[in-house]
């Protein structure tokens, strides 16, 4: 893949947002997956606000960054192994730092998708991550929105979807065409991002016998308390913390080993984008190049590695002096990580992140 292809991505994101059809089918997925249109009442008691209206939110921005002249970014295949690497590395208790969000504005499309697992279990991927910095509850921070490439990468759901055994969703996905939605969710500045892989509460599971959808989640159904028990003991598992893998994201996007580089479309591409308001070169994210040595600092062996991988990589505070205060911050830095290996092998780590609650 060229990382000039997310910009014909992005392009046909901004079509699809202008698509009446394509905003209501993405309304109502937010709307019924989320849980929202199923627990209103409790949702409105505690923040004061309806769930259509946090749906609005959602729908709104992802929208929004459509349209607008937003950023392009490309996160070549070898990075995704990395930021699902780091996310493991850090602390439960990393705070959410818009600082490290790097525009107002965001289009990115991962070569390689984020692999998560969702509570029930299935297999999800991620490839187009959208934000947009605003304010929620009178706190700044950014409204994320996450979709799968049905057409290019298509998850467990999607490939559902993309079968004829429901119509229904056929249409669906004849009228969202790649972008099928995942997740939504708000992370504010200073929010504790909290552990990797989270447990459903009682509460949690309790609230999902009202959410059992068809397996390719646009019919709800109706279980008895023999096939509920069954359903929690086959389906309900520990799900991934979203919040977590985006700030390791935004945390990697920032440091030393990243290397950022512009490429522009050509003559004809760069001027039928431009005609449409949208960005015509994209900011490619990649490993810096480094040149490796032995364990031992001396030459570089001359050795048939068939893969790369990550030495040595952990997060720390570091101190800083703080310019406006002339006192002192604490920034998150990925402290003594390389790779090592060929450039042309592929990377591999030793640890993986599953799930995302959806």
């Amino acid at each position: 893949m060229k990382p000039t292809d997310a910009l014909e991505i992005q392009h046909d994101y901004k079509w699809k947002c202008g698509d009446a059809n394509f905003r209501l089918i993405l309304d109502n997925m937010i709307m019924a997956r989320s849980g929202m249109k199923h627990k209103p009442n409790k949702i409105q008691k505690i923040i004061d606000i309806t769930p259509q209206q946090i749906v609005n939110t959602y729908l709104s921005s992802a929208i929004n960054v459509g349209v607008s002249n937003t950023p392009c970014y490309f996160v070549k295949d070898e990075m995704t192994d990395l930021i699902m690497f780091a996310s493991q590395k850090l602390d439960d208790t990393d705070l959410f730092d818009t600082s490290f969000v790097p525009s107002d504005k965001g289009f990115v499309y991962f070569e390689k998708p984020l692999e998560v697992r969702d509570v029930r279990g299935r297999t999800l991927l991620g490839n187009v991550v959208v934000w947009e910095k605003g304010f929620s509850q009178g706190k700044h921070g950014i409204i994320v929105s996450i979709f799968n490439d049905a057409k290019r990468t298509p998850d467990e759901i999607a490939s559902l979807m993309l079968s004829d055994a429901d119509k229904n969703a056929q249409r669906n996905l004849d009228v969202i065409g790649r972008f099928h939605w995942i997740h939504s969710f708000n992370l504010i500045h200073g929010e504790v991002v909290g552990e990797a892989v989270k447990v459903p509460s009682e509460e949690e599971v309790e609230e999902m016998r009202n959410m059992v959808f068809s397996e390719t989640g646009n019919e709800l159904i109706e279980l008895d308390d023999e096939a509920w028990e069954k359903y929690k003991q086959e389906k309900i598992t520990p799900y991934t913390n979203i919040r977590r893998l985006v700030h390791a994201y935004f945390l990697i996007m920032s440091q030393t080993l990243t290397a950022k580089t512009t490429e522009r479309g050509d003559r004809a591409q760069r001027r039928r984008l431009e005609r449409d308001n949208l960005p015509s070169e994209v900011l490619v994210i990649q490993f810096r190049k480094t040149r490796y040595t032995s364990a031992e600092g001396g030459e570089e062996r001359n050795v048939n590695w068939s893969h790369r991988w990550i030495v040595g990589g952990h997060w720390r505070w570091q101190p800083y002096k703080d310019p406006a205060s002339g006192g002192e911050i604490k920034k998150r830095i990925w402290i003594s990580p390389y790779v090592k290996g060929p450039d042309d092998k592929p990377l591999k780590t030793k640890e993986r992140v599953y799930v995302l609650a959806r």
